[in-house]
């Protein structure tokens, strides 16, 4: 399926003419319900990101019908819930390992720009999330540059070794 087929379905249609969004405050009771309903089965991994966000992230088979990913902040204000909906019929779709392990990064980095930013002291703004997102984006780039430098370094030092210095060689 193309872009161009998939943004102008008539599926895609539908669901942006009959979007409905609850009040905020149903959604953060509803996701609050989501966490205290979590097993410790259904918990993942945690990452200690900084000093003052750890990301604990959790897959739950809720109901086809739950939203895909839910962002839930902790009790202690520095833990954020990331709980991916094994029931969706979007995270069913995904099959390849990779395609899998990109849905999942991808939801990371949201809800990470979600929670830093409802942190900022200064006027947030709709391009506030999207900014920051493009900063963890910049970094992950950086990483993966970096870690081929140092594949092609260590391959280089494998093939031709610590290269002698003629002019130091000659007693």
């Amino acid at each position: 399926m193309s872009m161009q087929s998939e943004f102008t379905s008539n599926e895609f249609k539908d669901a942006l003419n009959n979007a409905a969004l609850p009040p905020p405050e149903t959604t953060a009771a509803n996701n609050q319900q989501i966490l205290k309903t979590l097993t410790a089965e259904e918990e993942l991994v945690t990452f200690d990101i900084l000093p003052d966000l750890k990301v604990v992230m959790s897959l739950k088979e809720a109901s086809e019908w739950e939203p895909h990913v839910t962002f839930v902040p902790g009790a202690d204000h520095s833990t954020l819930h990331v709980i991916i909906n094994g029931l969706h019929p979007y995270y069913q779709t995904l099959e390849a390992k990779d395609a899998i392990l990109e849905c999942v990064q991808q939801y990371i980095f949201d809800a990470v720009a979600e929670f830093k930013t409802s942190k900022l002291l200064s006027r947030v703004n709709p391009d506030s999330v999207r900014r920051l997102k493009n900063d963890l984006l910049r970094a992950r780039a950086t990483q993966l540059d970096n870690a081929d430098a140092e594949v092609r370094a260590q391959a280089e030092e494998d093939l031709f070794g610590n290269k002698i210095d003629p002019a130091s060689d000659q007693s």
